[in-house]
């Protein structure tokens, strides 16, 4: 009896630390631009279906982080990682930021506001 119980505990301790990520596998749009958050780990924004920046992503609860990928001409030091939280209400993404160093991206990241496909 003692068993069955430490299995069900461990089991339920795995599925409440196992935690769904929920920008993962979607598009979100603002006019012309598309953020896509891959099934996997990259952000790919694409204008016109044209790729013009890209990122590793990870989410934790709330907290986005973001470190551009060397793919074009639009990034950041790939060194920099900014932290984000995000936020979905109603079909719609905004983001605050935590920390970045760098500027450019935190400028543009914080004021967007975007629509779910």
């Amino acid at each position: 009896m003692k068993i069955l119980l430490i299995i069900a505990v461990v089991i339920l301790s795995f599925i409440g630390s196992t935690q769904t990520n929920p920008l993962k596998n979607t598009k979100w749009r603002k006019d012309d631009l598309v953020i896509y958050f891959t099934a996997k780990d990259t952000i790919k924004l694409l204008v016109e279906d044209q790729l013009v920046a890209a990122a590793k992503y990870t989410v934790k609860d709330s907290l986005l982080t973001w470190k551009d990928l060397p793919v074009t001409a639009a990034y950041c030091d790939t060194s920099f990682t900014g932290t984000y939280i995000f936020r979905i209400n109603d079909d719609r993404l905004s983001f605050k930021t935590v920390y970045d160093k760098c500027e450019e991206r935190a400028n543009v990241v914080q004021t967007l506001e975007l629509v779910k496909q």
